[in-house]
């Protein structure tokens, strides 16, 4: 087994600039710009898809859901209101991301990703 590579500071000052290479965390740009992100992400092709028979409603509760999701607590210790989780320590990419996989869901599509094919 391999031990875990030890990076040194250089590398350590360049990751958050390859994590916001990799999924852009400003504000978004035109809506004409290319969906040139992996595939599998929604700056990719999984996010050409265009939302469909979901109502403002659903939308709200799949951000919600996201949300919570996104607290790392496990479901049990959700807290009665999306106020109490510990937003100082939450991901906003992670809740963008399970916003994705929310919407995917109540379209009944998820995962929306391109088959794997895996040659033998």
């Amino acid at each position: 087994m391999k031990g875990i590579p030890m990076l040194n500071v250089d590398e350590i000052e360049m990751i958050p600039g390859l994590l916001e290479y990799i999924s852009p965390s400003g504000l978004p740009g035109s809506r004409d710009r290319p969906y040139d992100g992996q595939v599998h992400t929604d700056l990719g092709e999984r996010g050409r898809t265009e939302v469909r028979g979901l109502t403002m409603r659903d939308l709200r509760d799949c951000f919600m859901r996201a949300c919570f999701l996104s607290s790392g607590l496990p479901e049990s210790e959700w807290p009665a209101s999306i106020y109490k989780l510990p937003w100082a320590t939450m991901d906003p990419v992670a809740i963008s991301q399970n916003l994705t996989c929310e919407v995917e869901r109540m379209m009944g599509i998820f995962p929306n990703v391109p088959q794997l094919n895996v040659e033998p």
